[in-house]
């Protein structure tokens, strides 16, 4: 049972089915395992069940019409291979002060953008790398939403590129390194 789903925040038409991954917004990333209405209910609305790619024990129930959340497929392995290899190059994020930093790191996780994350990580990166280079203790937030952009991005390039989570930062060295 094929559904359509418009997805508002990015003007597109997707189509997701079972057997489909998926970017579901804070979830991450998702497998499609049915499409239909809940069991317990009367309604007629349609729901994806998904299943975490990180949680295979987890389910998620989503409407298929949500148009609050991100929704959309994993990025291929040509997209995934293009940003690793643009990463060396991605600028730092531009945020206008501390007190507005927490704001953007959220706004980033919950667009769900792969460029973005990316950005997000060397930025929270560098700065992490300054403040121990002066002294400084780390940031409690800088560590937290490093985590979470971490987390977020690698478990789709993981999706991408077919292979385990713990194997994705090895490679995207690797194949940075390569190009010097």
């Amino acid at each position: 049972c094929k559904r359509e789903m418009i997805n508002k925040n990015r003007g597109e038409m997707k189509v997701f089915k079972v057997g489909d991954y998926i970017v579901c917004g804070h979830n991450g990333v998702c497998r499609v395992e049915k499409i239909g209405t809940l069991e317990a209910s009367s309604s007629d609305r349609m729901f994806y069940t998904l299943t975490p790619v990180d949680d295979r024990n987890a389910q998620i129930f989503t409407p298929v019409d949500n148009n609050k959340m991100i929704m959309r497929y994993v990025m291929t392995k040509d997209e995934a291979l293009d940003l690793i290899d643009s990463m060396k190059t991605l600028g730092d994020l531009a945020i206008p002060s501390e007190k507005k930093k927490e704001e953007a790191y959220k706004k980033i996780l919950k667009s769900c953008d792969p460029k973005e994350l990316a950005q997000m990580i060397k930025t929270i990166y560098k700065h992490r790398q300054s403040r121990r280079l002066s002294g400084k203790k780390e940031m409690v937030s800088d560590a937290k939403y490093y985590k979470l952009a971490k987390k977020q991005l690698y478990n789709e390039l993981a999706a991408a590129l077919v292979m385990d989570i713990e194997n994705v930062s090895g490679f995207i060295h690797q194949r940075i390194e390569s190009e010097i």
